[in-house]
């Protein structure tokens, strides 16, 4: 073609033919190596947390209002409740992007499912990830040493270079308020150093002392730029009185918002399933099948969507489109084996694990009793002490990338994490008691020996905790006890 445009001259037929080759030989190689047609981004079945947030389009609304505010230099405490599965951590997920994306800080801490938290728990886990070197040197620029040394023990293992307190916090008259003030300043510092988003995430399991902390600091809040966005499951919350007592002494200071969130309606439940899936199409008989399955809690919509993809019940074509067995003769997908009755995440998540071979399901029952993030280093640790013949390291790597695979685990830069808590409870509780009892106390004693030589008031805790559950009652109250004086001696206790 290129010879007669330019030149005028037709090409021989040798030429001819090899041009008819290579054109059939692309056709060929297109076929084999390309899909006929190209297939959307089913995020339900692979990156549920890559998913555009579905429903939650007023709430959002009103979250990102009150980052303008903060953004201007006024802050607030904000309410975000429901009960589990309806999304509170996801929406946060989303809220925190949005802070990131005005050139806000972000800081996040979350509860412990533990008998006794470490004092201020909720701030250590979120304070260690903004206080940098950097940070520290600003921060000895605008506070006092004096209010740095008593937040020290707060902020301890944080940074090397952290100040260290030379005076017992004990000798001091005025401790307690001191204590609270030392770390109000710190809070509201950073705040001044950037705007702060601080988020607490499942505040039912909080800290006494990281909630009275907050009730010392909320007074100053709407005039400085520190935002405190805390999430709760409200029965949970309730249920504590120690926790629901002192959320109503927050709400009483005058929160900026109170947000509760609601199952999705029918039409969100609908949009929830198109982008989940990346259908091209609605399918509205399928999703008010499941609509009335799962009553619009977005953890049942997933898990529900994965059952029946993992069991072969809605799957792909050669065209990438979705499809039942029952699509050309049912008038209300009615035969899709689903739950009877209340929705139930355990049921669902009960059928879901039969599909796993039973190396993935004795690594994700070790690895709900290790908790909500899954230390790899400690995992392995504690798979020796338990399975060492059945539970080989190859084994759990297999394992873990199945259960990332399924959705039943995330990564993060430094662990493992459960897609939701509600997942991990679930798996929890079909552990047999006598091999739950077994694998806390082989975890006790990895925590113990992976931490002896920097054993902090989490670990301490946390071994603690997991003595008790295992019923080890001697060495339960050995380290219940070490982690009382620790405390006492941060003058901690109340």
């Amino acid at each position: 073609r290129y010879l007669h445009a330019e030149m005028g001259l037709p090409p021989d037929p040798q030429t001819s033919q090899l041009a008819a080759a290579i054109a059939n030989a692309e056709q060929e190689e297109t076929a084999v190596y390309l899909p006929t047609t190209a297939t959307t981004t089913a995020y339900a079945l692979s990156d549920a947390a890559r998913m555009p947030i579905i429903g939650r389009e007023v709430e959002r609304g009103q979250l990102v209002a009150q980052l303008n505010r903060l953004a201007q230099g006024h802050g607030g405490l904000v309410f975000l409740s429901g009960v589990p599965g309806l999304g509170k951590s996801r929406l946060l997920q989303e809220l925190a992007r949005d802070a990131e994306w005005r050139g806000l800080a972000v800081a996040w801490g979350n509860g412990r499912e533990l008998d006794a938290m470490p004092t201020y728990t909720l701030f250590r886990e979120a304070l260690g990830s903004l206080l940098t070197p950097l940070r520290w040197q600003q921060l000895r620029a605008l506070l006092d040493n004096y209010w740095l040394n008593l937040a020290q023990p707060l902020l301890a293992n944080t940074d090397p270079s952290a100040p260290h307190s030379q005076t017992p916090l004990h000798d001091s008259r005025h401790a307690d308020h001191d204590h609270l003030e030392a770390l109000s300043r710190l809070l509201l510092a950073l705040g001044q150093l950037r705007p702060l988003l601080l988020i607490l995430d499942d505040v039912q399991w909080a800290d006494t002392a990281s909630l009275e902390a907050l009730i010392y600091l909320s007074h100053r809040l709407r005039q400085q730029p520190l935002l405190v966005v805390l999430a709760f499951r409200s029965a949970e919350a309730r249920a504590t009185p120690a926790i629901w007592q002192n959320l109503d002494a927050l709400d009483a200071t005058g929160l900026r918002l109170r947000l509760q969130l609601s199952p999705l309606t029918a039409e969100d439940t609908a949009e929830f399933i198109n982008q989940g899936l990346g259908l091209r199409q609605d399918a509205p008989i399928f999703s008010q099948r499941l609509y009335a399955e799962t009553e619009g809690v977005p953890l049942l919509l997933l898990e529900s969507l994965r059952l029946l993809h993992d069991e072969g019940l809605l799957y792909r074509n050669e065209r990438g489109e979705w499809h039942t067995p029952y699509d050309t003769n049912t008038a209300d997908y009615a035969e899709l084996p689903l739950s009877s009755g209340a929705p139930s995440t355990t049921l669902l998540l009960e059928r879901r694990l039969r599909q796993l071979p039973p190396a993935a399901q004795q690594t994700l029952q070790l690895a709900a009793v290790l908790g909500r993030d899954v230390q790899f280093a400690w995992l392995i640790a504690a798979a020796r002490l338990v399975a060492p013949d059945s539970l080989p390291q190859t084994e759990i790597l297999a394992a873990l990338s199945l259960l990332v695979q399924r959705q039943f685990l995330q990564e993060t830069p430094q662990s493992y994490r459960f897609s939701h808590d509600k997942v991990r409870e679930s798996v929890y509780a079909q552990i047999p008691p006598a091999k739950r009892r077994a694998y806390h106390c082989a975890i006790a004693a990895v925590i113990r020996e992976e931490t002896a030589q920097q054993s902090t008031a989490e670990h301490i805790s946390q071994i603690a905790y997991h003595y008790r559950q295992g019923e080890q009652w001697a060495d339960a109250l050995h380290y219940t006890l070490q982690a009382a004086e620790q405390a006492h001696r941060l003058h901690a206790l109340t």
